[in-house]
């Protein structure tokens, strides 16, 4: 049995989708508010799993991740949710990221996405980090996703995470984060 720390749809049905064959996942009845006070993504999801560990004392998996832009000197990374301010929604921070990169050569437009992953069952934490590249389209692209997917293009499928439905499981940074996960929960 794992305990999810996160409330996010999007993220439960990543987890569940690539992790609920295998393992139990519970997730949690409250958001429970953490102060993401971090400077690293392995910071930020370390709190959040011990936050959550403290409440339910089960292991737990919390994770952080951000876009990344090679023209922004790679922000905004761990801010990615705060960038702009507190309390937009996914298509105003894609609309304000759009508008700061719409003077920007191709080049310049090159994007990663990173997750980090804390496992924590009281003592001593694991981390596992997944990545993937592509990079920001000129315009939101797709109703599939959540956060930046609408914008982020995937080359070799062609599309926006938002556009590429159930394939962006099997490339994404969290994707690439949980098989790594997974391989020290089976003792691989």
């Amino acid at each position: 049995m794992i305990l999810l720390a996160t409330t996010n749809r999007g993220k439960i049905k990543e987890f569940k989708g690539m992790l609920g064959k295998e393992f139990e996942i519970v997730v949690p009845e409250d958001k429970i508010e953490v102060a993401e006070s971090g400077k690293t993504y392995e910071e930020n999801a370390l709190i959040k799993a011990k936050a959550y560990f403290e409440v339910y004392k089960i292991p737990t998996v919390a994770e952080d991740s951000g876009l990344e832009v090679r023209g922004l000197g790679w922000r905004p990374g761990v801010l990615s949710n705060r960038f702009f301010g507190e309390g937009l929604s996914d298509k105003e921070r894609c609309l304000r990221l759009l508008e700061m990169l719409k003077d920007k050569e191709d080049e310049e437009r090159i994007a990663r996405f990173v997750c980090c992953i804390a496992y924590f069952e009281g003592e001593t934490p694991r981390f596992f980090k997944g990545d993937v590249f592509g990079y920001i389209i000129r315009e939101m692209r797709g109703e599939g996703g959540f956060g930046y997917d609408p914008i982020f293009f995937y080359p070799d499928f062609d599309g926006t995470f938002a556009e590429i439905g159930e394939k962006k499981n099997l490339v994404s940074h969290r994707r690439r984060a949980l098989e790594k996960l997974k391989r020290f929960l089976k003792g691989s």
